[in-house]
């Protein structure tokens, strides 16, 4: 078995030599030179992952606290940090699923989270989700919500005033079509949900935005992906971006200046002026297939 002899750490103007030994010792290190009192004083320690680390899904921030924020990982369940990130703890690691897809938060109540299980990335190697949780204590405690069915979730969206309204954009299943896809909506606080917007059984969607300054105005991208063993299939008639005023209720395809043939779409709203939109655009050749 390979072992780690030594490490070699050139400082300037000291040379110091770190020795590492396997096995029951507390990897001793020792140095010379004038930062030799320092250098015998730190011990190594592991800061990982020793491979890589797991995808990131989503972020959610607290607004008047950004030291405040959760981090939803692919396969890894939810993350909080109430210092900037220098510490974090995980706060959902059990249900059916730990596979996260999108969160979000009551910016009026920010105790008040949603998380939708079921990363949307595309990979071979993705985990599915049991739909949406909700907690009302900051992560401490959580009650699954419904939307078992959507199986893979790419965003939440929380009205910034009331933690009773929120959206939930539905990818739906990756290795298949399904009718579980769309753009779903609860105004009880996850009591009851309504499919407010839905491109059939072939396009779900992928990426859903809130104007920070009228909550009734929302932005859809829709997205008709299809993995298989041997190639993933990405764009479609389907898939396009829309914007909704009413709160949901009627949707408009937005055609203006975009593409007629798209796969995925990003799309994201300036917080400070919202008319100012970014949208990030996969362009598709009619019958072509991504890989």
């Amino acid at each position: 078995m390979l072992r780690l002899r030594a490490l070699l750490l050139v400082l300037t103007p000291a040379l110091a030599v770190a020795q590492f030994q396997t096995g029951d010792s507390k990897y001793p290190v020792s140095s010379e030179g004038p930062l030799a009192p320092i250098l015998d004083r730190l011990q190594p320690r592991q800061l990982g992952p020793v491979n890589m680390g797991g995808r990131i899904m989503d972020f959610a921030i607290v607004d008047a606290k950004p030291t405040t924020f959760y981090v939803a990982s692919a396969s890894g369940g939810l993350w909080k940090t109430v210092n900037g990130g220098t510490t974090y703890s995980c706060v959902f690691d059990y249900g059916n699923s730990v596979s996260m897809g999108g969160v979000g938060l009551c910016q009026s109540q920010p105790d008040v989270i949603y998380v939708g299980t079921g990363e949307q990335s595309s990979r071979n190697s993705v985990a599915w989700g049991d739909g949406v949780y909700k907690s009302i204590d900051g992560g401490k405690t959580w009650k699954h919500v419904g939307l078992t069915d959507t199986r893979h979730i790419s965003r939440v969206i929380v009205d910034p005033k009331n933690p009773d309204v929120a959206y939930v954009a539905a990818v739906g299943r990756l290795w298949g079509r399904s009718n579980e896809r769309g753009v779903y909506k609860t105004v009880n606080g996850g009591k009851t949900w309504e499919l407010m917007f839905t491109q059939g059984e072939r396009a779900g969607i992928i990426d859903l935005d809130m104007d920070p300054k009228n909550p009734n105005i929302l932005y859809a991208s829709a997205w008709d992906r299809l993995r298989k063993p041997h190639v993933f299939v990405s764009g479609g008639l389907e898939c396009g971006l829309f914007k909704s005023v009413d709160a949901g209720k009627t949707w408009k395809r937005l055609e203006k200046g975009l593409p007629s043939y798209v796969g995925r779409i990003g799309v994201s709203i300036h917080k400070s002026n919202p008319k100012i939109i970014m949208a990030t655009i996969e362009y598709r050749k009619p019958g072509s297939d991504g890989s």
